[in-house]
């Protein structure tokens, strides 16, 4: 199974932020500024970001216009001071939700088919 790679930005207490990931064994990878979130996600790939907006250091309209321009598919979070766990089901629910949606794609069958799936598609011997 894939593990999720999330980047947590914060200059405070950037481990505290990251225990819900590590409970949920997804691989968190932290930034202290600005400057080195955008090097890590021209770096790596990223599935989430998390931004700290509780610290006065970052600057949380920069970063959510950039990331998604270096990688288009973030979900890019910000916490504003609530609680951890509160964040971690926001951040699970998002994976969740893309998840389901993945599997909805794959479930989508061709309505313009004859028959409409009323009946077996006939026999072919190739």
């Amino acid at each position: 199974m894939k593990t999720n790679k999330i980047l947590i930005i914060s200059n405070k207490d950037a481990a505290a932020l990251g225990t819900w990931a590590a409970a949920d064994s997804w691989e968190a990878v932290f930034a202290s500024n600005d400057e080195q979130a955008i090097e890590l996600a021209q770096q790596q790939r990223f599935e989430a970001v998390v931004v700290d907006d509780t610290d006065g250091t970052l600057h949380p309209l920069k970063l959510g216009a950039l990331l998604p321009i270096l990688q288009p598919d973030v979900a890019v979070f910000h916490y504003s001071g609530e609680s951890t766990a509160a964040l971690g089901n926001r951040v699970k629910a998002h994976f969740v939700r893309a998840r389901n949606e993945r599997i909805r794609r794959f479930l989508v069958l061709d309505s313009n088919a004859p028959g409409d799936w009323t009946s077996l598609p006939p026999f072919s011997a190739n």
